[in-house]
């Protein structure tokens, strides 16, 4: 696929993830939390990225700009929030990238849950940033479960696709 064909598909959708996530997932919350699809999509998209590109940071700011548009909060705190968290996940895939890629769902949920704490906490941070009071309550918790639960089932969607699409499709008579 051509580096434009994918910057395309990618840019459309975080748009429609995007309206999903504003338009039709506020009716659907559990224990007052909406699942944040953009940010799942994003890290998605920054976690199986190469060690040795940074397209991502380009999905950074345009999913925080998308975030932002349709948001009543501060403009950039979203585009912020994201470029940190991806700052943080090449750190950590730094150190991670040398296990072999078959434990990648083993460490997606830990890497998962710290990269959403982090944006999270960010965005407090950035909406609430003259009266910041720490508070914790299990909407927080909720949200971080919903969020992985519906991370894990896109990604373990991603990665079977993945697979049936790059598997090889040739005939071997001698192996």
């Amino acid at each position: 696929m051509s580096l434009l064909l994918k910057n395309v598909i990618i840019s459309m959708l975080f748009l429609m993830l995007t309206l999903v996530q504003v338009s039709f997932l506020p009716h659907v919350r559990v224990m007052d939390t909406i699942p944040n699809i953009v940010f799942i999509a994003f890290f998605i998209i920054a976690l199986l990225e190469r060690q040795n590109e940074y397209y991502a940071v380009v999905w950074a700011l345009l999913a925080g700009f998308m975030l932002d548009v349709f948001s009543s909060f501060y403009f950039g705190a979203s585009m912020i929030s994201l470029l940190i968290v991806y700052i943080f996940l090449k750190y950590m895939m730094y150190f991670l990238k040398e296990m072999p890629g078959k434990y990648l769902f083993v460490y997606f949920i830990p890497v998962f849950l710290l990269c959403q704490v982090l944006y999270g906490s960010l965005m407090y941070v950035f909406i609430n940033f003259p009266h910041i009071t720490p508070h914790i309550n299990q909407s927080i918790f909720a949200g971080l479960v919903y969020n992985l639960a519906l991370a894990l089932i896109i990604f373990y969607a991603y990665k079977q696709c993945d697979n049936f699409l790059n598997r090889k499709r040739q005939l071997t008579l001698f192996q």
